[in-house]
């Protein structure tokens, strides 16, 4: 039954009974008193009945107090002279009906005949229904994932980092619902991975746009054609006022019908005072796109929309074109605004005109080149020799990464997501080995991306970076490039920080046989991958050889860099960690005060690894039955990690969560401290970061 009728019945029907009710009592002769206890007794438990009745069921509604019937994702506006497309609209709203059972549907097309667009007009008219929409790019799997983890957050479920087991929580919410859900993956390429999320059963409807056919076997497939010629006819109207119909068909069939070549055509008339239809095919004709633009294997351009875009294109400002070809070896997702600078509206402004680009985002703050547009503008770069130029022109947008710190890392995380999005679209613009000075600077930009990810700690997210990083510089620098060590370096180092000790060590190993042969025993590289090596023994269970060689890794970094050299402190103050966690934390108090001294007077009292130091020798402290003292140093250390880094910040809620520990082993009430922790982590990393869930599990103990 509709939820709405039981609020009805659940209204009416209490009243009614009570008036029963009270009719009996009074001509069973009691007084009022009486009734009206008599009428509290029996209709108490038929509200509280009422209220069960009327909840909404499992599923139903939104998960866990999270706002499910929010839009999720950015549904593209309603674009100017929309087009309804009511035949195709027609087939649409048949295969996938008003909602209610689980339908898969893919709109399958060519490039550029408004499969978006359609998808974008359906979802609108469901979000006015009140059906809640997941708008979700999928053309990378980066996209996809970066789209299902804020799906989850807003659904309230749990988001793992691993994609597969984020995508097989959300299909068993979306099969678990029992009212209309509906999910766009726009752009979708790969189907076995679009084929992980699709739920068999539910009310949740997904909507596919694709060019590959191969969507076929997993859903019931619309076709998406050119527009109809009176479609076509009725944007150009629209667009341009009365038309001369001869001309504007010649044009439109020129163009092949389709809307991406027709709005470029329509911006580029609008801006020409005077020309007319069969002007601006004459001038389409004489481009000679056929032969500047090589055919991709398997997928034609249709031609029209490639002489549109390099028409367009050629009459566009020096800034404007500078511009365009900036988006066009970019992220085809979009470019924030931001990204872009203050010097980049006026060209803007003129791109938007000609209808080579559009805003998105929900306050109009991301730029979108249409992909087919990028890949016109890069293959005519590429034939005119200007591609390495926007390259780096993008590169420079996407230095803003050097900026970040140490200390502000984890705020600037959507940052370095972002930035490593645009290194890869760089990447792939390029060809690395006939334009190795800009694949080198990518490749730093990369480097630098990968180098924040291990510093936040979420190694599960860094290690596919430096896979691609390492794997790239194998590519164009070869296997003994000090910067391909360093990439094999970094992956080992977040396979660590993934929890996966075992194989991080032999990640290690490996990769100090090749540094000690190619760059000697004593390089300073050389002397830190032998002690990650130490470290990552102590971590998968061998604490004693970890031990053995952090002492022989210490007297080497004296001798080669100094007793007062930062890393030389910096293997000193790993040992007393290892010794705490080997269980030796009496002959760490010691070892850990003396780190201590030294880091204090040789890098000052504030810096970070100096506080990192008095974290630990407190710990050693609570676990040589020291507690009090202990919790004493903690409250300090935690006044200065608010004062150094922030109230926020993760390396304060680690010392917080020491202190709850602390306190915990006092037998003082710890509870409230951990929830404060807890809140914070989940709201900083996430709720399935290892630190979040270490909290978790101690305020639940």
């Amino acid at each position: 039954m509709p939820r709405w009728s039981k609020f009805a019945l659940s209204a009416l029907v209490p009243p009614f009974f009570g008036a029963v009710v009270w009719a009996w009592g009074e001509r069973a002769g009691m007084d009022l008193d009486r009734i009206g206890l008599l009428v509290g007794l029996l209709g108490g438990p038929l509200g509280l009945l009422a209220v069960w009745w009327t909840a909404p069921e499992p599923g139903s509604g939104p998960a866990l107090g999270a706002g499910s019937w929010d839009v999720v994702g950015e549904v593209p506006r309603r674009p100017r002279a929309f087009q309804p497309r009511h035949g195709l609209r027609a087939r649409l709203d048949a295969t996938l009906g008003t909602g209610g059972a689980a339908v898969i549907c893919s709109l399958t097309g060519a490039r550029g005949v408004g499969k978006t667009q359609l998808a974008a007009a359906y979802a609108r008219d469901r979000i006015a229904a009140g059906v809640p929409v997941a708008w979700l790019h999928a053309e990378t799997p980066q996209q996809l994932n970066a789209g299902l983890d804020l799906m989850a957050e807003r659904l309230g479920l749990r988001r793992p980092e691993d994609p597969a087991e984020l995508a097989r929580g959300v299909r068993t919410w979306l099969e678990a619902r029992r009212e209309p859900y509906l999910v766009v993956l726009d752009n979708a390429v790969d189907p076995d991975e679009a084929a992980a999320l699709l739920p068999a059963f539910g009310a949740a409807t997904v909507l596919i746009t694709a060019n590959n056919r191969a969507f076929e076997r997993l859903a019931e497939t619309v076709d998406v054609g050119p527009f109809t010629r009176e479609e076509a006819l009725g944007y150009l109207g629209e667009r341009l006022g009365p038309l001369d119909r001869e001309g504007a068909s010649r044009l439109a069939d020129e163009l092949d019908r389709l809307p991406l070549a027709l709005s470029i055509a329509a911006a580029g008339l609008a801006g020409s005072a005077g020309l007319s239809y069969d002007a601006y095919l004459t001038l389409l004709r004489e481009t000679g796109v056929e032969q500047l633009l090589a055919r991709p294997a398997g997928e034609p351009y249709p031609t029209g929309v490639a002489q549109a875009i390099v028409q367009s294109a050629a009459r566009l400002s020096e800034g404007a074109a500078s511009l365009l070809g900036t988006l066009a070896v970019l992220s085809a997702a979009g470019t924030e605004l931001a990204l872009l600078g203050p010097n980049a509206h006026g060209p803007l402004a003129e791109l938007r005109a000609a209808a080579l680009v559009t805003m998105s985002g929900a306050d109009s703050t991301v730029v979108v080149a249409h992909r087919l547009v990028q890949r016109v503008v890069r293959e005519r770069a590429r034939a005119d020799g200007s591609l390495v130029r926007h390259v780096h022109s993008a590169a420079a947008l996407l230095t803003v990464v050097e900026s970040v710190t140490r200390e502000d890392v984890w705020r600037r995380m959507p940052l370095l997501l972002t930035v490593d999005e645009h290194a890869q679209a760089l990447w792939s613009a390029l060809r690395p080995d006939r334009e190795p000075e800009a694949a080198e600077r990518v490749l730093r930009i990369r480097y630098r991306v990968a180098y924040h990810l291990n510093q936040l700690g979420i190694g599960a997210r860094a290690v596919p970076v430096w896979a691609r990083l390492a794997e790239a510089c194998e590519l164009l620098l070869g296997a003994d490039h000090a910067d391909t060590l360093e990439a094999r370096h970094g992956l080992a180092t977040a396979t660590m920080g993934a929890g996966r000790h075992e194989e991080a060590v032999k990640f290690y190993e490996a990769l100090l046989a090749d540094r000690e042969r190619v760059q000697g025993p004593d390089h300073r590289r050389t002397l830190r991958t032998r002690h990650n090596l130490s470290l990552g023994y102590v971590r998968a269970g061998r604490p004693a050889e970890g031990i053995r060689r952090m002492r022989r890794d210490i007297a080497d970094r004296a001798r080669a860099l100094g007793a007062d050299h930062p890393w030389t402190l910096a293997a000193r103050h790993n040992l007393g960690w290892a010794l705490v966690e080997a269980g030796r934390a009496p002959e760490s108090l010691d070892w850990n005060a003396a780190v201590l001294a030294d880091r204090t007077r040789v890098l000052g009292a504030d810096h970070v690894d100096v506080l990192y130091t008095r974290e630990d020798l407190a710990r050693a402290h609570r676990m040589t039955g020291r507690a009090r003292e202990a919790a004493e140093q903690l409250e300090s250390l935690v006044e200065d990690w608010v004062r150094v880094v922030g109230a926020g910040h993760p390396l304060t809620l680690n010392s917080m969560h020491e202190l709850a520990v602390t306190y915990e082993t006092l037998g003082r009430d710890a509870a409230e401290l951990y929830r404060r922790v807890l809140a914070d982590r989940e709201k900083v990393l996430g709720p399935d970061h290892p630190d979040t869930r270490r909290t978790a599990e101690a305020l639940a103990r």
